[in-house]
């Protein structure tokens, strides 16, 4: 402990702030709210992105009136910082007007378009009618949207595998060569988001095989996808593990089409 917080007392603030978010995608969570506040004590001014670190780090821990602090200390800090805004309106939502709610949430957007956890609390709260209008604003049907929010602990299981949020989902037959069987192909697409939890790219993916063991996660949930290249250097999903309840979806050897 001693060699790590006398490296940590030559780390400038940007790199106390680097190793705080990397060691929260780790699940590193003691050590990544040290970072944190570290960079808090070092800064010569306060960070909002240091209060919302802490707050994610709250949040998944479940300590939702500390989350809620820290969120709101951020806003103090830049009240346009919308990754706090945006975590916060979620926390309030129980408990306040509905107005005040989707005030966030637009504000949210209006900064972000793409931010699917805005889009689809937004979604929710508005009618029907308008909940369409908001899917052909951002180019997509709103009710395909996925649940953004924090990534649930978890300990990657797999190198350079992809973690992120399925966002679509579809399932198919195709017969299999020439031969009177059929394949299973289960299509899948998932949000992948950057170190401090903001949208970073979709990844769309094919699981085909005789046979499929496990279902496949559904819209909303958190996974972990094991790609690997085909012959054809296409890039497959070996293993799909949900990462709340650790099932993992794959392929078996001998059943791959």
């Amino acid at each position: 402990m001693q060699g790590r917080n006398s490296k940590m007392g030559v780390m400038d603030t940007e790199a106390l702030l680097a190793k705080g978010r990397h060691d929260y995608r780790a699940g590193r969570l003691i050590e990544s709210r040290t970072a944190f506040l570290a960079a808090l004590e070092r800064a010569d001014c306060p960070r909002a992105d240091a209060y919302y670190g802490l707050g994610l780090i709250a949040n998944t821990k479940r300590d939702f009136d500390e989350a809620r602090s820290w969120f709101s200390r951020s806003l103090q800090v830049d009240p346009h910082y919308v990754n706090s805004r945006f975590y916060l309106a979620v926390l309030l939502q129980s408990s306040r007007p509905i107005e005040d709610s989707i005030r966030d949430f637009a504000t949210v957007l209006a900064h972000t378009p793409s931010h699917e956890g805005a889009r689809h609390h937004l979604g929710e709260i508005l009618s029907p009618k308008a909940r369409e209008e908001l899917g052909r604003v951002s180019g997509r049907d709103a009710r395909t949207s996925g649940v953004a929010g924090s990534q649930p602990p978890h300990t990657r299981l797999w190198r350079d595998s992809l973690i992120g949020q399925i966002v679509d989902t579809t399932r198919r037959m195709e017969p299999w060569a020439s031969t009177p069987s059929v394949v299973t192909v289960a299509d899948f697409r998932i949000q992948t988001y950057d170190d401090m939890g903001d949208p970073s790219r979709q990844v769309s993916f094919s699981l085909r095989g005789r046979r499929i063991v496990n279902p496949l996660p559904s819209i909303g949930d958190w996974v972990e996808v094991e790609p690997r290249k085909d012959r054809n250097g296409a890039l497959r999903p070996h293993k799909v593990c949900n990462l709340v309840t650790k099932t993992v979806t794959h392929v078996p050897v001998g059943y791959r089409a």
